[in-house]
């Protein structure tokens, strides 16, 4: 039986998550935190100079998030 890729790639996900379930809700617990605290931050200094240097620290920091 061939697969079209999109079963394919639902299969290999859905493999993965069934892994480690518990440990990803972990992790989407503090990725949610991690974000809304970024979000704060940047509604109180709206300035577009550190635009990148945010995106910057917001990839550094859901990567550490990733992490744990």
């Amino acid at each position: 039986i061939r697969f079209s890729k999109k079963q394919q790639r639902k299969k290999m996900i859905s493999k993965t998550t069934s892994v480690s379930s518990q440990k990803i809700r972990c992790n989407s617990e503090k990725f949610r935190e991690t974000l809304t605290k970024i979000m704060s931050e940047d509604r109180e200094r709206p300035d577009e100079e550190n635009h990148n240097i945010d995106e910057m620290k917001l990839m550094k920091q859901l990567r550490q998030a990733g992490k744990m």
